[in-house]
């Protein structure tokens, strides 16, 4: 059973001017009108961005936005948190926990200057979630303890009934289901206390889902309906797609798969509505299961295959399953290798982050498929495996059945061998007779041999004069089709050769952009002749602007729309003279969707561009920054920062009217500054096959921070073909670095 879980990240506004408002959002927007104080302002816009939160992310963020640019513009530190902790919401509920956590981060820092004791329990709430998602359960539970420990005699109710709710989630990772019964109702009983209909929904869903766990159905769909109802009147639609799917999960359970089908459809729908992509990837699953238990296994396959590639890499115990379903589907469908291809991964994944449940169900699978495989060694090693599982989680007395397994297993490896050894010596016996028998057999049948072996070569060597003639025949053909298809493979490389020219024309040259900084380097791979990557820099007498630019596609039609993004980033600077990096990209954004748009349609294709922009004031120093997906690297001292405003792209499907936010960097005179798109930590390779990762990356780069950069360059080229060894490179590959 797969049902989803609810982590209830705290986010009611700390000020007490709104804390307890429960108005309607269009009211909230009459009172902005109408309201001339900042701080009230800001307290609006905090609020009015939560209400926005389940509806519309992108509104959401705005007005988060609009709450922190005007407390960093009046110094007001209580802003200035809540900003930072709003912003990490957003990331929260798009899946993207790095800036998450660094936002959170940043909140926590000035909650503990404050000495803001309900305000650090916020920030520490989050931050165990955080921990918890990525596999880190001890420093999840000790956060959660902290707050506990802070508020239990007194203290914010709700603070203190989230950590309860978020200690229950960890106990049911592990699959400690009675301990995480305990927290949640310790949960509900402050949320019915104080009458928090959010709080009782998201704890209730919790409960539900521990006695799914325990196949208790029909508690499991009390507490799911009644969840659904009160995130129905609050307009939860995060919420309400969570227990729609869960009631599909369990009717699933059921065998009544026309109403759990509905179920996920709905939950689906909403998913879709609110752009919640790791949410999508669920509902993705749970049709799958129901695809697979009506025996429709290769749309089940399909249905699987789309949740793996909506699914955020961060939510592990997501991709375990996932992972786990695929390796299942295979075997069914008795595509064996990739079915332990899969099983493995998962097996690997839940080993690395305690997921137990995945991992008894990874063994389960390996299991099997060593044991069919005839390896008996490391299917009985999978098998023990899931043995010890299981006894941790449920039943201890076990333990005496497996030692009991293994000696019975021992001794039928000692039976084995025995009769293997009697078989060899009565097969010795009678291998001696045969050899005689076939000895005389032999010699009769020489003479009659090579009379007749006479007559077939001969026949033989017709047959080989015959198809020799026609060889010689079909293989001027081939040449003469070859010679055709070579022309024109000549051809079309001409032409390709000749637009890398022209791209080379629109890129700075490197040498040029290096000399303009103090450091630099500028390390370009692309993938084919031509490259949807390019790098940008642009200078004048106050600005200097350097960009790691990653357009949709490679080879010729990612180069088109290159050079076309490179040519309308020029104009906004030359001609519109602007020079904020976050005006930039609006005007590139809007530029771009209009020079795409088809003529025959209202509707714009969907090509964009993912990248981060710097421009660094010359005589000040000041670095500005305004992103599009990709981020900037800082490495100062041994540590290193990521900066990351905006999860959309510029073009595709972003909103033509989209504003981009522009983001402060600090400056440090020694401090080295990183660019990428993402084909570095994209690539293939290793041992296993696997992706590079940012992570990985990041380590490299701060193992490389004692080199002058043309050599740190030199490193990560090698670095990038030793990972990639014989696995084709997928994508064209950017990295920029640059000290101010």
């Amino acid at each position: 059973m797969i049902l989803r879980t609810v982590y209830s990240v705290l986010l009611f506004l700390s000020f007490t001017f709104f804390a307890s408002a429960k108005s309607e959002t269009d009211s909230l927007l009459q009172v902005l009108k109408k309201t001339k104080s900042d701080t009230q302002k800001i307290s609006l816009f905090y609020h009015i961005g939560n209400q926005y939160r389940n509806i519309d992310l992108l509104k959401s963020l705005d007005y988060y936005r609009k709450g922190l640019n005007l407390s960093l513009e009046k110094n007001y530190s209580k802003g200035i948190a809540e900003g930072w902790h709003s912003l990490g919401v957003y990331h929260y509920y798009t899946s993207s926990f790095d800036s998450c956590r660094y936002y959170w981060e940043k909140a926590l820092e000035i909650r503990e200057q404050q000495k803001d004791m309900d305000g650090e329990a916020r920030a520490l709430n989050n931050l165990g979630v955080i921990c918890r998602l990525t596999g880190d359960y001890p420093c999840a539970i000790a956060n959660y303890e902290r707050i506990i420990s802070k508020l239990s005699k007194q203290g914010d109710k709700v603070l203190l009934s989230n950590a309860y709710n978020n200690l229950g989630l960890v106990y049911e990772t592990v699959g400690e289901y009675p301990e995480a019964l305990k927290y949640f109702h310790q949960s509900l009983r402050i949320d019915q206390e104080i009458k928090d209909d959010e709080g009782v929904a998201y704890t209730l869903n919790n409960i539900g889902l521990i006695h799914s766990h325990l196949n208790n159905y029909v508690e499991a769909k009390a507490n799911f309906s009644t969840a659904y109802q009160l995130f129905r009147k609050s307009e939860d639609k995060v919420g309400m797609a969570m227990a729609v799917n869960n009631l599909g999960e369990v009717y699933t359970d059921l065998k009544e798969y026309a109403i759990a089908i509905d179920y996920f459809n709905r939950s689906l729908e909403l998913e879709t509505e609110i752009g919640n992509t790791n949410g999508m990837a669920f509902s993705y699953q749970s049709i799958g299961k129901v695809h697979k238990a009506r025996g429709e296994l290769q749309r089940a396959k399909q249905y699987f295959e789309k949740a793996l590639a909506f699914q955020n890499d961060d939510d592990r115990e997501l991709l375990a399953k996932i992972l786990l379903n695929l390796g299942t589907i295979n075997t069914e469908l008795q595509l064996k290798n990739e079915a332990a291809k899969f099983c493995r991964q998962a097996y690997l994944l839940s080993k690395e982050y305690l997921l137990q449940l995945s991992l008894k169900a990874a063994c389960k699978c390996l299991y099997a498929l060593e044991n069919e495989k005839g390896n008996k060694a490391k299917a009985f090693d999978y098998l023990l495996e899931y043995t010890l599982l299981n006894d941790s989680v449920f039943n201890k007395d076990n333990t005496r059945k497996l030692t009991q397994m293994e000696m019975q297993f021992e001794f039928s490896k000692q039976q084995l061998q025995d009769s293997l050894e009697q078989a060899k010596k009565d097969l010795i016996v009678q291998e001696e007779l045969k050899r005689q028998e076939i000895q005389l057999k032999a010699q009769r049948q020489f003479a009659i041999g090579l009379s007749v072996g006479f007559v077939l070569v001969l026949l033989l060597a017709i047959v080989i004069y015959r198809g020799y003639k026609n060889k010689q025949k079909a293989n001027e053909e081939i040449s003469r089709a070859y010679s055709i298809i070579e022309e024109k493979n000549r051809n079309i490389t001409d032409s390709i050769e000749y637009a890398k020219y022209i791209q080379d024309s629109v890129i700075p040259d490197k040498t040029e952009v290096i000399k303009a900084f103090k450091e630099a380097f500028v390390l370009f791979i692309p993938r084919d002749i031509v490259s949807g990557d390019f790098y940008w820099y642009f200078e004048n007498e106050e600005y200097q602007m350097i960009s790691a630019a990653d357009c949709t596609g490679h080879g010729v039609p990612g180069a088109l729309l290159a050079m076309l993004c490179s040519n309308i980033m020029n104009t906004a600077v030359s001609e519109r003279k602007l020079f904020t990096p976050g005006e930039i990209l609006t005007f590139t954004n809007k530029a771009l969707q209009q020079s795409v748009k088809r003529k025959d349609s209202i509707t714009q294709a969907n090509d964009g561009m993912d990248l981060a922009l710097c421009v660094i004031e010359k005589q000040t120093k000041k670095i500005s920054l305004a992103t599009a997906n990709n981020p900037l690297l800082l490495i100062k001292n041994g540590t290193i920062d990521t900066y990351k405003g905006e999860n959309v792209p510029i073009g595709g499907n972003s909103p033509v009217d989209y504003e981009f936010q522009t983001l402060e960097v600090p400056y440090f005179e020694n401090a080295t500054y990183y660019l990428l798109s993402d084909g570095y930590i994209d690539q293939f390779g290793g041992e296993k096959g696997k992706k590079y990762l940012s992570k990985r990356l990041k380590e490299k780069l701060l193992e490389l921070q004692s080199l002058p950069l043309q050599y740190q360059q030199q490193k990560l080229v090698e670095n990038f073909h030793a990972w990639k060894g014989n696995h084709d490179q997928i994508d064209d590959v950017t990295l920029i670095g640059f000290k101010v």
